[in-house]
């Protein structure tokens, strides 16, 4: 039996959830002013999640003062049909 790699290990005995974890890191990277960083764990996240609203949402906010509108607006859009209710 070929042995267990660490990350599967460390993150079992960690109880990890990679997905907030990567979420967490690209807010910490915005307030450190590495919109680049955040931005690509973002979007990495709404790839492997395309529900995950709270990455839509940041996603559209770092659009919006990008000045770049039409990202902005989708971002926005798919937020809120995600979730109308704001659940």
């Amino acid at each position: 039996m070929p042995p267990i790699p660490l990350v599967v290990v460390v993150r079992e005995r960690a109880n990890v959830n990679l997905e907030d974890y990567t979420r967490d890191y690209a807010l910490a990277s915005l307030r450190e002013g590495e919109w680049n960083e955040a931005q690509n764990l973002l979007s990495e996240l709404v790839e492997n999640n395309p529900n995950d609203i709270i990455a839509l949402n940041t996603l559209g906010i770092i659009s919006y003062i990008a000045d770049n509108n039409n990202d902005a607006l989708y971002y926005f859009s798919e937020a809120i049909d995600k979730n109308p209710n704001d659940e």
